[in-house]
């Protein structure tokens, strides 16, 4: 990914940027322009495109990509909000590749995506904070057919995913504790559905509660447990729901290698230091199904509010319980970003 920013004025700005996709299904070139007007504190606004093709080898099509972005939000100490709406359009043409090969079997394939995302983070005190979001997306498709097959139109995906958090850090105290509900309901693309890989269809239901306590400046423990109740469904048209419910559970030890030292390199101090965290984690699943195991994590806190970290997963789980092809296991890379508090 190749960009460039241009800031017109303190509140304006232009952006562009070109990203080439190397690998995965589709491969090809998006390029895309936003401009934004922001303030430190008050309204936002934006709005952006992106144009572009991409080729999908397994299934010999050439997609013609087309997208609109408008977005909105307010921010102060107490509230910030954000909202955005957008609109996709694929134009897919299967067999583009073989058109001398196979001159009839050529179809054109028109998906078109509206997608919204809403966050809200209402600060009550230094010590309460509640953050919610709701995201919705639909996907539509039309199938012109060719000459053995008529045009066809479906309601192709439906992605809906919303939740509400509690944040509490009492004053003067160690102890951090997150209360969350999420709704979870997806429908997988037809598309993306192969004898080989075929999604799981979802509805799910899932509260948690995790929290952590600092016991001195060099050890911090933690824990978290959360419930799922699920139907699910692995044949497509949304047929033969099955419950699957789940309970994760943890505990977990965050030893500090190196002191904490408070940097001013940027306009805010932060503790910054190294850490090295080990989990014992264990998933029961509705059908008396157990697995447990070891994380271990090394981390670089890099501000207050971001923490690098690379690790191994001995489990094949997640501790995400939307997550249910089992492919967790090995090594991986982490970015945690927190949220701050205002005093």
């Amino acid at each position: 990914t190749v960009g460039q920013r241009l800031r017109l004025s303190p509140n304006y700005q232009l952006q562009q940027e070109s990203q080439q996709l190397l690998s995965g299904a589709n491969t090809g070139l998006l390029n895309s322009l936003s401009f934004n007007y922001s303030q430190d504190e008050g309204w936002l606004l934006g709005a952006g495109a992106q144009q572009g093709v991409l080729k999908n080898h397994q299934q010999e099509s050439i997609t013609q990509r087309s997208s609109y972005a408008l977005s909105t939000g307010f921010i102060n100490k107490k509230i910030n909000w954000l909202s955005r709406l957008e609109h996709r359009r694929d134009d897919i043409e299967a067999n583009n590749f073989n058109k001398e090969t196979y001159p009839l079997s050529s179809s054109i394939h028109k998906q078109e995506q509206w997608n919204t995302q809403n966050r809200l983070t209402l600060q009550f005190n230094p010590n309460i904070q509640v953050q919610g979001q709701i995201n919705y997306a639909i996907t539509e498709s039309q199938n012109l057919g060719n000459s053995s097959n008529p045009a066809v139109n479906s309601t192709d995906a439906k992605l809906i995913d919303n939740s509400i958090r509690l944040v509490w850090r009492p004053t003067n105290s160690q102890l951090n504790t997150v209360f969350q509900h999420r709704y979870f309901y997806d429908v997988a693309p037809s598309r993306q559905i192969s004898e080989n890989n075929r999604p799981i269809d979802q509805k799910s239901y899932i509260s948690s509660v995790q929290a952590s306590y600092t016991l001195n400046r060099d050890i911090e423990i933690g824990g978290q447990i959360a419930h799922r109740k699920s139907l699910i469904s692995a044949e497509p048209g949304q047929s033969n729901w099955v419950t699957q419910n789940a309970l994760f559970s943890a505990v977990s030890t965050r030893i500090y290698l190196s002191d904490k030292h408070t940097s001013t390199s940027t306009q805010a101090s932060f503790d910054s230091a190294w850490s090295l965290m080990t989990e014992y984690r264990q998933l029961k699943v509705s059908n008396n199904d157990t697995k447990k195991g070891f994380l271990i994590t090394l981390d670089k806190d890099l501000t207050s509010n971001l923490r690098f970290g690379v690790g191994y997963n001995s489990t094949d789980f997640s501790s995400d319980l939307t997550q249910f092809n089992y492919k967790s296991k090995g090594f991986f890379v982490n970015l945690v970003m927190t949220t701050g508090f205002s005093q």
